[in-house]
């Protein structure tokens, strides 16, 4: 998909810690893949921007979604549950990246049909490296479904 030329890459992150996004930017800007990166910090803004209402109304269909489990209020969980069901959305890759460990919250993602679950790496070298293969796996080997 990105080696189409004038093709980019858009990648939803979704987190409530911002200096984890602003890692998780970083991280992505310095991979290969030409990318736009959106961020939104909780599980209704996301829901917005995918459904593209106020503010979001011009926002593009994400080809990637990194999620974060642990946020207030509607956490990752309960995200995956509505996405997952969405016949538009069912289609796009999400992946977890999370600090948590637990092997409830690993076994109820993949339940909610999660493509992915990684923990948080605690240091930007690895934070980068983790990325950089997601990136790399995403766009560069798998083929994703068309965007509509």
């Amino acid at each position: 998909m990105t080696d189409t030329p004038g093709k980019s890459a858009d990648i939803l992150i979704i987190d409530d810690c911002k200096s984890d996004t602003m890692l998780m930017e970083e991280a992505i800007k310095s991979t290969s893949v030409a990318s736009s990166v959106h961020v939104v910090h909780d599980a209704p803004s996301a829901l917005k921007f995918l459904n593209k209402k106020e503010p979001y109304v011009d926002a593009p269909r994400p080809d990637l979604i990194l999620l974060d489990l642990q946020m207030p209020d509607f956490d990752g969980h309960e995200f995956l549950r509505v996405v997952k069901t969405d016949p538009l959305f069912l289609s796009i890759p999400i992946i977890i990246l999370t600090t948590s460990t637990d092997p409830e919250d690993i076994a109820e993602c993949y339940r909610l049909h999660a493509n992915c679950f990684i923990q948080k790496p605690v240091n930007f070298i690895k934070f980068k490296k983790v990325v950089s293969v997601i990136t790399d796996f995403w766009f560069g080997i798998a083929t994703l479904p068309p965007k509509h």
